[in-house]
């Protein structure tokens, strides 16, 4: 079902992000999209579809996609059913059980196993045994995300949504072939044209802190 963008936008479209962060983390969360985390350099926001909260939008794309029905959907007899897995942790089991929650509302069942090894959790990612995988990232303090959704990345490094696109990894290998940050800029947006075409992953929130 993932392999279809409708559905991934779908799911984009159907999680209410405040609410989830509001609910789980009492609200020290910051909504944002793409893979970049807002206000670095190389994010561009303007480029990016705001996937606010729009259930609306959400059911029409399932149902565009041939997924129908009642509380479960189903297309061609099988049901939208979605392992998602998780570390064993408090704060993902929250977000996790909030987000099969909210899923379970668009007519998407979602099974949840949660992980206690954060090395098996890489294993079943690498291995593919998931449909949807809650994951927290550090991001680097340089923008340089080969390692992650690269074509090489598919199998020597994190990309394990196995995003397969030649022009977005292209611009990622020219952005850190060269110093000039607004030469790297030029690379890294054409990077996040074609992650917003394909949304090969959702982002939830950064994490924030007061004191």
């Amino acid at each position: 079902a993932l392999k279809s963008k409708e559905v991934r936008q779908a799911i984009a479209y159907g999680i209410d992000r405040e609410s989830l962060i509001n609910k789980v983390l009492s609200g020290q969360g910051i909504v944002f999209e793409g893979p970049y985390l807002p206000n670095t350099w190389p994010s561009r926001p303007d480029l990016l579809t705001q996937y606010s909260y729009q259930p609306e939008t959400s059911a029409a794309l399932l149902d565009s996609a041939g997924w129908v029905g009642g509380d479960t959907r189903s297309r061609e007899g099988q049901p939208l059913t979605l392992r998602l897995v998780a570390l064993d942790n408090s704060e993902q089991a929250a977000v996790a059980n909030e987000i099969i929650e909210q899923l379970a509302g668009l007519g998407i069942d979602v099974q949840l196993t949660q992980i206690s090894d954060p090395v098996i959790l890489h294993q079943t990612l690498s291995e593919q045994n998931f449909d949807i995988a809650l994951v927290e990232v550090a991001a680097p303090d340089d923008p340089d995300l080969y390692d992650f959704w690269s074509q090489e990345a598919m199998i020597s490094g994190q990309n394990f949504s196995r995003w397969n696109n030649r022009r977005a990894s292209e611009a990622l290998e020219a952005g850190r072939q060269v110093f000039s940050q607004g030469e790297r800029a030029t690379y890294y947006e054409s990077f996040q044209r074609q992650f917003d075409a394909d949304l090969p992953a959702f982002s939830l929130y950064q994490h924030v802190s007061i004191y």
